[in-house]
């Protein structure tokens, strides 16, 4: 008999990516390693949504109505749950850097 342990690890959110073409953290994801079900809101200075995502493979580009933000701070609620069945509630602050 063969039993395989899964190490999930932790949920990371970066706190800043710079969206300017240049192939180094164009995008903000989250990351994790056993995400079975995932909602992401992404919400401006103003409370406004910008972008929900529903999967780990989805990430944030930086565009609010068709054009990268400005440079500023905005704001996510995240909800997800693992393989295990463990649900995970995060809120935080993302830096976009121009």
């Amino acid at each position: 008999m063969v039993i395989v342990d899964i190490v999930c690890g932790e949920i990371f959110t970066p706190e800043a990516f710079s969206p300017n073409n240049d192939g180094n953290n164009d995008e903000w994801c989250v990351y994790g390693n056993c995400i079975t079900e995932l909602d992401v809101q992404i919400f401006d200075r103003w409370g406004n949504m910008v972008r929900r995502m529903s999967s780990a493979s989805d990430c944030w580009n930086g565009e609010v109505n068709g054009k990268i933000a400005d440079q500023g701070v905005f704001m996510f609620q995240l909800n997800a749950k693992l393989l295990n069945g463990e649900t995970v509630e995060r809120k935080g602050s993302i830096y976009l850097m121009k």
